[in-house]
């Protein structure tokens, strides 16, 4: 049925083409755990660019 949840699969993903860019600042705060990754994200001060499909798949994890 569309829209419920399966099983959790883990997999490996081959060869994945993920780039981050994102400032030096964002870059410090993140790895001090001063800034939240996601939050980064939603306030695009980290941008992502995988493909389409990555990005939907990851957006509904972590919705």
């Amino acid at each position: 049925m569309e829209g419920t949840p399966g099983e959790l699969n883990e997999s490996k993903v081959e060869n994945p083409n993920i780039f981050y860019t994102l400032s030096g600042t964002v870059f410090i705060g993140l790895m001090r755990g001063e800034i939240d990754g996601f939050k980064a994200f939603r306030k695009k001060l980290v941008k992502v660019d995988a493909p389409v499909r990555d990005l939907i798949k990851l957006q509904k994890l972590i919705g």
